[in-house]
């Protein structure tokens, strides 16, 4: 028959499971039950001394049990990744004004703090940066990011895209993906297109490609004569000054057509909507062609030729 004992806060009888053990008394148990004295202490502790005693006690504590928290902290992490992450989300979905407050609020604290924590976990934190370059991409984010020539598909978890060069479908790395979503940012030089392998990277005659000061051998442009090149640049400039004075003619001023600020004609600059190295001489043709600022220009990845 199992033990019991009545609790002398609430009066009830329950079975001695219920009550913490405690060695100096008779039965060794406490008079009362678990569910009394949290009660209690949970009444004493929202008590302005209750507080003070509380949190001063938790400092002592964290501060003489360092390495011991670390290893329990960490266990149970470990152990209740999945579920840590679902509240997490569900916290930052319903409390995003209070969180982008409190990041303005401690702007300078927080970024001390990183650079604290970098420094302090420098070699781990790189040698996980290599580890992750060389892994397969698997973020949907990422997958959004890429344009619709190099064909990206989630399979398996993983991303997966076409060659440039052969058109065989595989898995890039994260460090190839990044960098070929920052050339589609305009933050890179270059194309950093995905290649499946080396000698695929190495076959390609669009690799290396400099489109500042080379012609892409995939566009019509390839084929055409030196003279014959000079002759579209020129034909470039008199799309830049025919624009000019269409604006000027209808509004009586210039202006960026991205951010539509009143800007100089001398500061204006002919963007390509579309890529000369695909398009040829369809991109630089006047119709799909604007005018610029200098600030709105390098934004745009997609101008390949800059007069």
């Amino acid at each position: 028959m199992e033990e019991t004992k009545i609790c002398n806060m609430c009066g009830l009888i329950k079975p001695l499971k219920d009550f913490h053990k405690a060695k100096a008394s008779k039965d060794g148990y406490n008079t009362s039950c678990k569910v009394c004295r949290r009660a209690r202490q949970k009444a004493y502790y929202a008590t302005p001394e209750g507080s003070i005693k509380r949190a001063t006690y938790m400092r002592k504590y964290m501060a003489n049990n360092k390495d011991k928290r670390s290893l329990i902290n960490k266990k149970y992490n470990d152990n209740n990744k999945e579920e840590i992450n679902r509240k997490a989300k569900i916290y930052t979905a319903e409390n995003k004004e209070r969180i982008q407050q409190y990041q303005i609020d401690n702007k300078e604290t927080i970024l001390a703090g990183k650079k604290r924590y970098y420094w302090d976990n420098r070699d781990t934190l790189l040698s996980k940066k290599k580890v992750w370059a060389r892994s397969f991409c698997k973020s949907n984010k990422k997958l959004k990011q890429l344009p619709a020539v190099d064909e990206p598909v989630m399979v398996g978890g993983f991303l997966t895209v076409a060659c440039k060069h052969c058109g065989t479908r595989f898995k890039p790395v994260n460090e190839a993906v990044s960098a070929r979503v920052a050339a589609i940012n305009g933050t890179a030089v270059g194309e950093n297109n995905l290649y499946c392998s080396e000698q695929c990277k190495q076959l390609c005659p669009t690799y290396r490609f400099k489109p500042l000061i080379q012609v892409d051998p995939r566009s019509i442009l390839a084929d055409e004569e030196k003279t014959k090149k000079r002759r579209i640049r020129t034909c470039q400039r008199k799309v830049r000054k025919a624009l000019l004075e269409l604006q000027d003619d209808e509004f009586g001023f210039t202006f960026c057509e991205k951010c539509g600020k009143r800007t100089a004609a001398k500061d204006l600059q002919l963007h390509h909507t579309k890529p000369v190295s695909i398009f040829g001489n369809e991109a630089i043709d006047a119709s799909t062609q604007i005018l610029v600022c200098k600030s709105c220009h390098p934004t745009h990845a997609q101008c390949l030729l800059q007069l």
